[in-house]
């Protein structure tokens, strides 16, 4: 089996940004939620990105401040669709905020 394109995280854990569906933190690489084709990712203070082979962005973790771009300011432990983007060829995560480029 392949692993190429697919995420995985360790540490802390506490809004599910670890993205692999629990809030529990873990001091070994666990795989992230169904996500697979991925080019690139990118890790915040409490929130991830990735960035797909098709162009699109999916992000887990915390969510107050709408970092996840899902039209929600509800955190996820598992990756959502970031909305209205697509032909992304980069991302970057902050603190407590988001960057796509185009």
């Amino acid at each position: 089996m392949s692993t190429s394109g697919i995420p995985w995280s360790w540490g802390f854990n506490n809004y599910g940004q670890l993205g692999n569906g629990t809030n529990t933190s873990s001091n070994v690489p666990v795989t992230v939620s169904d996500l697979s084709n991925v080019i690139t990712i990118s890790a915040g203070g409490s929130h991830s990105l990735a960035l797909l082979e098709d162009g699109t962005v999916q992000a887990w973790g915390y969510n107050s401040y709408g970092q996840l771009g899902n039209g929600t300011n509800t955190s996820s432990n598992v990756p959502v669709t970031v909305s209205d983007l697509s032909n992304v060829i980069a991302v970057s995560a902050g603190a407590y905020h988001s960057l796509a480029l185009f």
